[in-house]
């Protein structure tokens, strides 16, 4: 089952880098823009699933089912549920979904909070990291909290020109980033003598932490927003290569 689920996040991750890969740079900047302004305009992003912390030990009959529909992604789903469609890496190991790209009409999707799913022990993530998820899911909470309004104001200015934020925009982005870098220095700290540290985990995270950081004093990449998404991206596959460590007995 450990192998299962490495195969089905490395597949993942590879097949989000080869979407994003740009037939030519015309090509890209218009896929970022209409991707980007789709999503943070028009998506409809459930509140509970980005502000509510589940317990992971609440009666399975408690957490929402879709049933899957042709014509359906689970990237789609993903998009509509937790506000961006990387976070399907996650949602497919935690449904045991071997191919996302085969998925039958019918087929019920258990869709939970992100912090349900992270703290379920199958992962390997809790009990041993817990405390770390809970401090990245806040930091993402903390952004999303904000991304549209970080997307609308690069409408106010030319070019790349730093954004004037309100404080308390730039005070949430700052903590969010602050909560990643906290992370980062426990997950530095090897938990037993039978762990390591998660290197590339602990390597996406610094990635993330350096966006947040940009993003709160005004800095932006121009109306595409397409660092509004690596935040996602990034953290995603921090979780993920962190699932991988603890599947690989945490080595």
């Amino acid at each position: 089952m450990k192998n299962i689920y490495c195969v089905i996040l490395i597949c993942l991750v590879f097949q989000s880098c080869i979407e994003r890969k740009p037939a030519d740079n015309k090509q890209f900047t218009k896929a970022i823009e209409d991707s980007v302004h789709t999503k943070l305009n028009h998506e409809k992003i459930n509140d509970q699933e980005v502000e509510k912390t589940v317990n992971p030990s609440a009666a399975a009959d408690s957490i929402p089912i879709h049933i899957f529909k042709t014509g359906e992604t689970l990237w789609d789903l993903c998009s509509r549920y937790y506000g961006n469609r990387h976070y399907a890496a996650i949602l497919s190991v935690y449904n045991e979904i071997d191919n996302v790209n085969n998925i039958k009409e019918g087929t019920p999707i258990k869709i939970p909070s992100l912090s349900y799913i992270l703290g379920d022990t199958k992962l390997g993530l809790s009990p041993i990291i817990q405390s770390e998820i809970e401090q990245l899911l806040k930091a993402r909470t903390l952004f999303m909290k904000h991304e549209k309004i970080l997307y609308d104001l690069r409408g106010n200015v030319k070019g790349r020109v730093q954004l004037d934020l309100p404080e308390n925009i730039k005070t949430d982005i700052h903590d969010a980033a602050m909560l990643i870098d906290a992370a980062i220095a426990s997950l530095n700290m090897p938990k037993s003598d039978t762990t390591n540290v998660p290197v590339k985990m602990v390597g996406q995270l610094k990635s993330v932490a350096a966006n947040l950081k940009n993003l709160s004093i005004g800095n932006h990449d121009g109306s595409y927003g397409y660092d509004l998404d690596m935040v996602h991206q990034r953290l995603i596959h921090a979780i993920t290569n962190g699932i991988v460590w603890a599947q690989n007995n945490y080595e």
